[in-house]
């Protein structure tokens, strides 16, 4: 059992959802084995009457939940934020408005972060419902160890934010505004890769705590998923490459393969496995074509560097096209997440 001490504030956004699966999701969360804990639940369309009157009931009934109607619509790393400014819990854990938690769910995250002491942030694995195909109900696994995370974050996110948990001195630290309100999506993927650049450790546990239902996201997206996303990406790569004395350009080109194995091989530990997933990133743009793109591979010796993929990855690496755009997408002003004199690292 999770120590009794301990209190864990909830965060949800709602928008769109339809009354019977944000009340399966409230449900969940407030039926818990753990129940030691607040639930924000910030309602993100302001004009949405008929759930704000449904959260307004459920309120009434359970003290444990703190809800508000926003203004305008602050997307969900702006609702988070305004919600963190708030929270008191010893961890954060996050929960989406069409999902469901597992009713053991926050007393497995609590105790494995008890147990766990080092690490900031910790996540579980996923399995999807709702599809019409039930091959596609499946669960998702996530990487477990930390050493591998920190070369996958190169060009994903390490793990799911929605079953998340958060230790209180994260937030502390880079908080309370942690998430970066310029990612409108992805604002996980962002927020991952910022801490795992400043050293913060990340854990998983190993069994599906979180359900979630498999439907179309709800609200606008004034920039780009994938401009959001190459950004990020860029700003993962261009840390490792740092370590180097490499540049990352705006473009690249077939030279930077040579720069990088150069840089290969004098190199050991982490930064000669996260330059190992860079080059691969490096050949799957520079060469869309598999063919050419494994007879290059082989012809400059660089075989060892496709250790470094899962086996999804390595699979998607031997297709047409490239794993993620390294080359800069950003085409406008308006389009930037990031103002580095107020986003760490």
């Amino acid at each position: 059992m999770a120590k009794d001490n301990v209190f864990v504030s909830v965060l949800m956004s709602a928008y769109a959802e339809s009354l019977t699966t944000l009340k399966e999701a409230i449900d969940s969360i407030l039926n818990q084995t753990f129940s030691n804990l607040e639930f924000f639940v910030y309602l993100d369309k302001p004009d949405n009457d008929t759930l704000w009157a449904f959260l307004q009931e459920c309120a009434a009934a359970d003290s444990r939940l703190i809800i508000h109607r926003n203004e305008k619509n602050r997307f969900l790393a702006g609702t988070l934020n305004d919600e963190l400014k708030l929270a008191k819990g010893d961890y954060i854990v996050r929960m989406d408005g069409d999902d469901v938690s597992a009713p053991n769910r926050i007393e497995r995250l609590v105790n494995y972060m008890e147990s766990h002491p080092d690490v900031g942030v910790a996540s579980s694995w996923m399995k999807e419902f709702g599809h019409e195909h039930w091959w596609n109900n499946r669960v998702i696994k996530y990487e477990p160890d930390f050493e591998k995370m920190k070369v996958y974050y190169l060009f994903k996110s390490p793990i799911a934010h929605a079953p998340c948990i958060i230790r209180r001195s994260i937030v502390d630290k880079f908080g309370p505004a942690l998430y970066n309100e310029r990612c409108s999506k992805t604002q996980d993927y962002e927020l991952w890769s910022r801490l795992i650049r400043n050293d913060v450790v990340f854990g998983m546990v190993t069994e599906p705590l979180y359900l979630r239902r498999k439907t179309q996201g709800a609200g606008a997206n004034p920039i780009s998923f994938r401009v959001i996303g190459n950004q990020v990406l860029r700003r993962n790569v261009k840390s490792a490459l740092d370590q180097v004395n490499i540049a990352l350009p705006n473009k690249v080109e077939s030279e930077m393969i040579g720069v990088v194995h150069a840089s290969i091989k004098a190199s050991s530990g982490l930064i000669r496995n996260q330059l190992r997933m860079i080059q691969c990133i490096l050949y799957s743009n520079i060469y869309h074509n598999p063919i050419k793109r494994m007879a290059q591979v082989l012809r400059n010796h660089d075989l060892g560097c496709l250790s470094v993929l899962s086996f999804r990855m390595l699979i998607h690496f031997c297709l047409p096209g490239y794993l993620e755009n390294i080359n800069n997408m950003v085409t406008s002003p308006d389009q930037l997440i990031y103002n580095d004199n107020s986003i760490v690292k």
